[in-house]
This record gives structure tokens, sequence and C-alpha cells, in this order.
């Protein structure tokens, strides 16, 4: 469990700078923006694999247990936004040094920034799903 909250802070941390920078480029600064969005997609790598050393190492018996399995989907959801999301941020970085995102065309990094949201109360909800569920009905 400790090894999906570091993840979950990587990614919550990844989405908290990329609010930073598109605030930042609604007052047309963009100082920066390629480094931000390079960091910010390696967090959401961080937490990509932190998720599968998880995953890993937890030896679930998915074809045994519904139990088991339900957290294997759970992680593979948040795997595959996560994972997405650190690629299309790495895909914008290259769009900014290409010139094509900046203080002049600013409308890219605001859906990444939804897609990082998105994928940050995603993976709190079925992290906190998989701590507290089991605690509640007793499994």
């Amino acid at each position: 469990m400790v090894g999906l909250i570091v993840a979950g802070l990587a990614l919550t941390a990844g989405a908290g700078l990329l609010e930073k920078l598109v605030r930042g480029l609604r007052r047309q600064h963009d100082a920066g923006l390629a480094v931000g969005m390079y960091s910010i997609s390696a967090l959401g790598f961080v937490q990509v694999a932190i998720t599968l050393w998880v995953l890993f190492n937890a030896n679930l018996a998915v074809t045994e247990t519904t139990h088991d399995a339900v957290i294997m989907v759970g992680l593979a959801y948040v795997l595959l936004h996560g994972g997405l999301g650190a690629i299309l941020t790495l895909l914008q970085g290259l769009r900014v040094g290409y010139g094509y995102v900046g203080a002049h065309a600013p409308f890219e990094p605001v859906v990444i920034a939804q897609w990082w949201r998105y994928s940050v109360v995603t993976f709190w909800i079925i992290v906190g799903s998989l701590a507290v569920l089991p605690r509640v009905i007793g499994g």
C-alpha cells in the first residue's frame, strides 16, 4: 500500500505542476514550459513504474478470486490512464519545443491538465476503495 501512496503522490505532484503551468500560460508566461512538461511526464512515468512494481509483486490470483481480479482491473485502469497522461505530456513537451504550443497557442495543455485531473481523482478513488472496502465488507 505504501508503494501506491508514493505513486499517487507522484501523480498528484505532476497534476499540481501542470496546473501551475496552465495558469502561467493564461497569463502569457511560457518560460520553462517544455522543461515543465518533461518533468510532469517523468512524474507520470514514476507513477506507472511504481504501480507496475506493486502489481507484479502483489502475487494476485486473478483467476481464482474475484477480490484479486478487482484489484488487477483497478490497477490496470490507473496504469492505463497514468501511462497515457505521461505519454501525452511528453508529446506536449515536444510540441512546445517545436514552437506549436506556448503563450501564442496555450490551449492544448489545458486538455492535458483535464486528463491529469481525471487520472488523479480516479487513482485516489481506486486506491482508497482497495484499502477501505475489504475492511468495510469484512474481506
